[in-house]
């Protein structure tokens, strides 16, 4: 796996068709006779998390910690990354005399 700064949480939608008579019919269709490698996967970096999702421990997570508890950390790290950022560009400027 790689190291834990560089992961960041993403959704991972699978989508798939099924031929049925109901909703809940085309589910146990797909939960019955599919595959994972039967479905096409969309993945996104997440930017929220669906209610039923929040408290869950995501799949391969490494430690304990829920979907929102490492979507929260995963917003203060960039944050804190983009705030260094400004503060360096700004120290230079000043070492510089440009400001």
């Amino acid at each position: 796996m790689s190291e834990p700064s560089t992961r960041r949480l993403y959704r991972v939608v699978a989508v798939g068709y099924a031929w049925a008579a109901s909703p809940d019919e085309a589910q146990e269709v797909i939960e019955t006779e599919a595959s994972l490698s039967d479905l096409l996967l969309s993945c996104a970096e997440a930017e929220a998390i669906e209610p039923e999702w929040e408290e869950c421990e995501p799949y391969g997570a490494d430690d304990d910690r829920t979907c929102a508890e490492l979507l929260q950390a995963q917003r203060e790290a960039q944050h804190a990354a983009e705030l260094a950022s400004f503060v360096d560009q700004n120290q230079m400027s000043l070492e510089e005399g440009t400001i």
